[in-house]
Parts: structure tokens; C-alpha cells; sequence
């Protein structure tokens, strides 16, 4: 702007930059005033102060917004309200018969902030929005015979997400993955024993039996 300034001044008045060193006090007050003159002219309402002013409102905005997260504009309690997110539980054991396919039923939640967990389809999780989910189901079995036991994800009846499968008598087992739902799309967590017999996947505490499912991001 003062390079500009110049310029113009220098345009206005025709002399060089020696001869603006040697002008009088006077003379160069007359020169900004035909400086400002000519500025008003070719560009009305602009002035140095005003072009200050707005580099310094711009500024501002900028740190504004730079700092809009850690000043705490946004806050925990908007957080919680708006990610989707889901943790449920039963509140007693569950018998699985041996060699049969059986989705795990959950009647108790521990939150849901966004109707995930539906009480008249308890098995499901349900996406209620687009995105990439953290989905993870724990449970612990009875103990029994060294037999195969196995945990898996399922998306809409139809396609395995993720699985584990181990032989041992009994105990705990974990599946986890990331997986992109659309909107509507519910998972399952199911089971599979083949002990010859029913086998009842524990209720205890805050592990066994637990189906989660959190979104994460919007995904690709």
C-alpha cells in the first residue's frame, strides 16, 4: 500500500524521489492531500487507515478460526450428542445349541446415542448414517469339551466383516474391525459350538456377553 502510495505521489506531482526529500513541510502536506485526492478518485472509500482496518479484521478471523476448537467453542456434551455411537449387553446368559449358526440377542444398553440398538430386533446394530464404524463383540463361553468355537461379524444377513475361530475348552473371545456401512445397514455378531451339547455364552460383568459399534469418519 505505501509502495502504492508513493507511486501515485510521485505520478501526481511529477518530480522524483529527490526532489519529494527536498519538498517543504508545506509542500508535502499539499502533496498528500493531492495524493488522497486522487486516491478518493479512482477508488472511492478507500484510505491506508481503512485498508489497516481490514488486514486487522482479517487477522482476527483467521485466529478466530484457528482457535475455534481449543478455546472451547466445541464441547464434549456436543460431541457426545452427535457421533454415533452404540454399546450393548444382555443381562443373562444365552444358550447357543451345538452346531447351529445363532446370532447373539442383546437386552440392555449400556448407551446409544443415536438409535443404534433397536429392542425389537435386539441383534441388530444399525448405521444411521454413512461412514467407516469400529464395531467390536466380546463374550465368554462356558466351559466344555476342547471344541471349536467361533465369533464373527456379519453385515446385513449376507456378508462376513470380520471372524474368530479357536479350539479350547472355554472362555473369552474378541472380534474387531473397521468396516464403511451406509446408512441403514445393521450388524449381527454371531456364534457357532460344536460341543455335542448346548453351551451358554456367559453373562459377567462388563464382559461377556458386548456389541459396540462406534462411526469413526465419513470414509471414501
Amino acid at each position: 500500500m505505501l509502495v502504492a502510495i508513493v507511486a501515485l505521489v510521485l505520478a501526481v506531482a511529477g518530480t522524483s524521489v529527490a526532489a519529494i526529500n527536498s519538498l517543504s513541510k508545506k509542500q508535502k502536506t499539499q502533496t498528500r492531500k493531492i495524493a488522497r485526492s486522487e486516491i478518493t478518485k479512482a477508488a472511492p472509500g478507500l484510505s491506508v487507515a481503512k485498508a489497516a482496518d481490514a488486514v486487522n479484521a482479517t487477522q482476527a478471523a483467521h485466529a478466530g478460526q484457528a482457535d475455534s476448537v481449543s478455546n472451547g467453542s466445541i464441547g464434549t456434551a456436543q460431541l457426545s450428542g452427535s457421533i454415533p455411537a452404540a454399546h450393548v449387553t444382555r443381562t443373562a446368559a444365552q444358550s447357543i445349541p451345538d452346531g447351529v449358526n445363532t446370532a447373539l440377542q442383546f437386552d440392555s444398553e449400556r448407551y446409544d446415542t443415536s438409535g443404534i440398538h433397536n429392542a425389537t430386533a435386539d441383534e441388530r446394530l444399525t448405521a444411521p448414517v454413512a461412514g467407516i464404524y469400529q464395531i467390536t463383540a466380546q463374550v465368554d463361553w462356558e466351559s466344555g469339551g476342547n471344541v471349536e468355537h467361533e465369533l464373527w461379524l456379519e453385515r446385513n444377513d449376507t456378508t462376513e466383516v470380520a471372524l474368530t475361530s479357536d479350539v479350547f475348552t472355554g472362555g473369552q473371545q474378541t472380534v474387531t474391525t473397521q468396516t464403511r456401512l451406509s446408512a441403514g445397514d445393521f450388524v449381527k455378531a454371531w456364534v457357532f459350538q460344536d460341543d455335542s451339547v448346548n453351551r451358554n455364552v456367559l453373562q459377567s460383568q462388563e464382559e461377556s456377553p458386548e456389541f459396540s459399534m462406534t462411526w469413526l469418519a465419513p470414509g471414501p
